[in-house]
């Protein structure tokens, strides 16, 4: 009696498991990984330069965000951003480069000439934000100069 309840919970198990592991294979999972940007409409997504949580996969495969989300990182960085324009802007003037953004944000390249400070910056809200959003970045007088 014993032998026989035994082999039955065993094969019970044995199905379960693989009842699981077809149902993870059939269920798309790298679809998982990023929201769908159906139901927004293109104009109200903003494309950024990287992945961040929260952000969605247009058609193309870009990272995008919902406007009213990235008015709110503007919020968030807008401080960062005048502390960055402000010590650009001293670094101007004497003639020295800023320091480099984060490699995450955009390439640096090899040579100091290559990349004066203003259409660095330029560059960097352009990349961050290529939409019609008013970033803090280009309210200093950087984009002006390079225009």
């Amino acid at each position: 009696g014993k032998h026989q309840s035994y082999h039955r919970n065993n094969h019970h198990h044995h199905q379960q498991q693989h009842g699981n592991r077809s149902h993870h294979r059939g269920s798309g999972h790298s679809q998982s990984m990023a929201k769908n940007t159906t139901g927004i409409p293109r104009d109200g997504l903003i494309q950024i330069p990287r992945h961040i949580p929260g952000a969605y996969r247009d058609p193309h495969g870009a990272s995008v965000v919902p406007r009213p989300m990235a008015q709110l990182f503007i919020e968030k960085t807008e401080k960062k951003a005048d502390a960055l324009a402000l010590r650009a802007r001293q670094f101007q003037e004497k003639g020295v480069l800023p320091p480099a953004p984060p490699p995450s944000m955009l390439p640096i390249r090899s040579t100091d000439e290559e990349t004066p400070p203003d259409d660095l910056l330029c560059l960097l809200c352009k990349q961050i934000y290529n939409d019609a959003v008013i970033t803090p970045c280009c309210h200093n007088s950087f984009c002006d100069e390079c225009k």
